[in-house]
């Protein structure tokens, strides 16, 4: 009985779960390797009792093998929730959600630091969760509001662009900042928000407001009491 209870648990670790193929190369897998083949020397050297107790280890060592794979694997997933994360945080800063949404802002802010601080402490799930709420937080932010249509023109009035084309200075690069600042623009670089969600759709990269190239023609929402015709 002794000699087919040690044959029977040789054959399931060496034929039914250790194979290269489904465990990764880790200690406990080398361990249970060992302990599978210290099984099958005892075995054939008649040594059923100390074949039985070589199998259980090796069995056992298969188990925290197994344990030990399916955290490194949620340790992966865990580190590219927290790079998504960190990417939407970046996106949020560019399209000025800190000051169009605070509470929403710094809600994301700290979901984020807590889920930095779950995975410091291994607790990969629990840091993926956080990653998951700070994307949606910031995929589902409010728009910001559209510009208020263009009054009626009155013939004394001002007629500012309606368009810009970008040009290429060596010296001081265009950016929405920049051409937001501009006197004929708004005379205000903090609205270069407005410029960038006019134009989204059209740019190159539309979750990046930096790129943007030499002879690209901007659309310029009108303020309320601006008049905008034309492309300077």
């Amino acid at each position: 009985m002794k000699k087919t209870l040690g044959i029977t648990l040789v054959l399931f670790l060496i034929g039914a779960g250790l194979s290269a193929q489904s465990l990764q190369n880790n200690e406990y897998y080398r361990q249970s390797l060992e302990y599978a083949r210290l099984s099958e020397e005892a075995l054939n050297n008649g040594e059923y009792e100390l074949s039985t107790e070589y199998a259980i280890k090796s069995q056992e060592a298969a188990a925290y093998s197994r344990q030990y794979i399916a955290e490194m694997e949620l340790a992966y997933q865990a580190r590219n929730s927290l790079f998504t994360a960190r990417a939407k945080i970046q996106m949020a800063d560019r399209i000025n959600l800190k000051v169009r949404e605070p509470e929403l802002y710094t809600q994301a802010a700290d979901l984020l630091t807590l889920a930095n601080e779950e995975y410091s402490a291994r607790a990969f799930q629990a840091a993926i969760d956080h990653c998951r709420e700070v994307a949606s937080l910031i995929d589902n932010a409010p728009a910001p509001a559209a510009p208020a249509p263009a009054p009626t023109p009155t013939p004394d009035a001002e007629v500012l662009p309606a368009n810009y084309r970008v040009v290429l200075n060596p010296a001081s690069r265009d950016s929405l900042w920049k051409i937001a600042g501009y006197s004929f623009i708004y005379g205000d670089p903090t609205k270069w928000t407005l410029i960038y969600e006019a134009n989204r759709a059209n740019l190159r990269n539309p979750g990046n407001p930096d790129l943007i190239f030499p002879g690209q023609v901007l659309i310029i929402p009108p303020l309320a009491g601006e008049t905008r015709s034309g492309t300077r």
